[in-house]
């Protein structure tokens, strides 16, 4: 600040020396610069205090996910799996198990023989054609009798489904067959019961027989053919001449 000149002074000389009663101006000092924004702590530092106790066992689902344990997104991926392997079981097995059954169907044919335990089998009679009744929901049906002792008769029927039966087809089958038997059978007689038997022959499938007073019947099922036996009380071991029977009158080609 310029001050009044004093006697002897140069005539352009000044000075800054303040005196009292004279007022200067003094600038303020400088602001301070602005301190740069600190950074956001990271969501791993504050979200989970777990965090800092074992970072290793956690991940993070990006910017603002939801954070699990890595035995939690380990066990997802397994439910996930299996899931996927549970829908491939339902939609594959069903597929496959129903051609199986087509293919099995496919192989069998049923011919009766005109020949049975040294007997020869006839297509006329009142007991085949009962039996063939029995034939709705089956493409083809074929019936003998063999013998011509009453004792020691042997009939034998082979039903061709339509389609390839089901284990439940199979059951419905043999249920209807041992209905319509027990509703053509004398009044006071025993009525059929199947029992399934532990030896279902070199044909597999089901294969059980019940008694129908004085006779024995026996009955077969697969998905390729129905048959049933009917043999007289003469007749000697007849759950093993029955299975005799079916394996002379179904052949299954193989595959």
């Amino acid at each position: 600040m310029l001050k009044a000149r004093s006697p002897g002074a140069e005539p352009c000389a000044v000075t800054d020396d303040p005196k009292t009663g004279y007022d200067f101006f003094v600038p303020p000092p400088a602001a301070a610069p602005p301190a740069p924004p600190s950074a956001a702590p990271a969501a791993t530092d504050t979200a989970d205090p777990q965090w800092r106790l074992n970072p290793e066992t956690f991940h993070t689902a990006g910017s603002g996910g939801v954070r699990l344990p890595r035995w939690a997104n380990a066990g997802i991926g397994i439910l996930a799996v299996l899931l996927v392997a549970s829908l491939a079981v339902a939609i594959v097995v069903p597929i496959v198990h129903k051609h199986q059954l087509d293919t099995e169907y496919r192989a069998t044919s049923i011919e009766l023989p005109a020949s049975f335990n040294g007997m020869r089998g006839a297509t006329s009679g009142q007991s085949e054609k009962s039996l063939e009744a029995i034939a709705t929901g089956f493409s083809d049906t074929q019936a003998k009798v063999y013998g011509a002792n009453t004792l020691g008769l042997i009939l034998i029927v082979g039903f061709r489904p339509k389609a390839a039966m089901s284990e439940d087809d199979q059951s419905q089958a043999r249920a209807q067959l041992a209905k319509e038997l027990n509703s053509t059978t004398a009044a006071g007689s025993t009525r059929v019961t199947l029992t399934e038997a532990s030896d279902t022959g070199s044909l597999g499938g089901w294969f059980g027989c019940g008694k129908a007073a004085p006779a024995t019947v026996c009955v077969a099922t697969d998905p390729g053919s129905m048959v049933a036996i009917v043999l007289g009380p003469g007749v000697q071991n007849p759950e093993q001449t029955a299975l005799k029977a079916r394996e002379a009158s179904v052949t299954r080609r193989a595959a």
